[in-house]
């Protein structure tokens, strides 16, 4: 059934790419934030029977950031000529723990409500920051 809506989905873009990645099952979703200099984690829960964790109801909890994770910001940030504000965003494979960078977003990630007001403060003091550094 999914082979045939895929293909329908095709047809309808004759000049396109498309490329087919296997299906990880994930046990929850990662994202790594960083502005400026401030690093954070969350891990996102599924909790409404969604396959993406990012979407319906999920449950956010910021955890420790590990070395790794730090490796990946870094990596994605000079990837990107030096971005100041950015997110990845990884699965963990449910039966072997095993994490996949699903994504790398600039500054259009969102944050937390509950971090919302921390990271706004600085946001702004990086935009200072770099203002100060032109002018």
């Amino acid at each position: 059934p999914y082979t045939t809506l895929f293909r329908s989905v095709l047809a309808m873009m004759p000049k396109e790419h498309c490329f087919v990645e296997p299906f990880v099952e994930g046990t929850y979703d990662l994202r790594i934030q960083k502005i400026g200099p401030h690093l954070r984690a969350f891990r996102r829960t599924d909790i409404s029977g969604e396959w993406k964790t990012n979407t319906g109801t999920a449950l956010l909890e910021e955890v420790p950031v590990e070395p790794r994770w730090v490796v990946w910001i870094e990596e994605a940030k000079a990837m990107f000529g030096g971005l100041d504000i950015l997110t990845v965003d990884a699965i963990v494979e449910e039966s072997t723990r095993k994490e996949y960078i699903l994504e790398v977003n600039g500054t259009s990630s969102g944050l937390h409500p509950g971090c919302a007001e921390e990271d706004n403060n600085h946001i702004r003091d990086l935009v200072v920051e770099r203002l100060n550094e032109m002018f």
